[in-house]
């Protein structure tokens, strides 16, 4: 079955809309075949631009049609004159279901000399048994504009470390832009295509 991916940034993305989101590369890197750098040169990537990035290992997909053994088909340009298959077929090795809930907005009193602003969490389930509640990543809303910020908690229980590990192996360079791809509730699956199982 086809996965398609984005080579750019989408305008939701803040500061990095339009930037290069390297998910084919990333994809490469993590890949078991030993041709990453044979890639990098035929498609003209410079090696250096990937020194800062981290595989590529699974993608997070609406829906529950995958399936273990299913042969993934990566494309980019889908349904475009540019399409393209980008990496080899390779096996779905295993699939979890997740789940992202945000609870609703709640006033938290700013400093006497700020406005108040609003809070709300962000729950993340994996296969009905593994939650990670990232206390520590909030949206925070002051006055008409959404901000995504991260705000360590003293004495609550994080799933930060949890989430940022999900990001980074799902392609994103940290928690925060990952909250800003899957910015509402979600349901679906994890789709492995290797051994990693969280």
């Amino acid at each position: 079955m086809n996965l398609a991916f984005s080579t750019k940034w989408p305008k939701k993305m803040g500061e990095m809309a339009g930037q290069p989101t390297f998910f084919p590369e990333k994809i490469w890197m993590g890949s078991p075949a030993p041709c990453y750098l044979e890639i990098l040169a035929n498609h003209r990537i410079d090696p250096g631009l990937m020194i800062l990035q981290k595989a590529k290992i699974h993608s997070i997909r609406s829906g529950k049609r995958w399936r273990p053994g299913m042969m993934i088909d990566f494309w980019v340009n889908m349904r475009t004159k540019n399409q393209f298959r980008f990496a080899p077929r390779v096996p779905v090795v295993s699939v979890q279901d997740i789940q992202i809930i945000y609870s609703d907005w709640y006033p938290v009193p700013g400093p006497p000399d700020c406005q108040d602003h609003y809070e709300r969490y962000i729950t993340v389930t994996i296969d009905d048994y593994h939650s990670i509640v990232p206390s520590d990543i909030i949206q925070a809303n002051w006055g008409d504009e959404i901000t995504f910020e991260q705000i360590p908690r003293k004495g609550t229980p994080s799933g930060g470390e949890e989430i940022f590990k999900l990001a980074v192996n799902d392609g994103f360079p940290d928690a925060i832009s990952f909250f800003q791809w899957f910015d509402s509730d979600f349901e679906g699956q994890i789709i492995h295509w290797t051994d990693l199982k969280y």
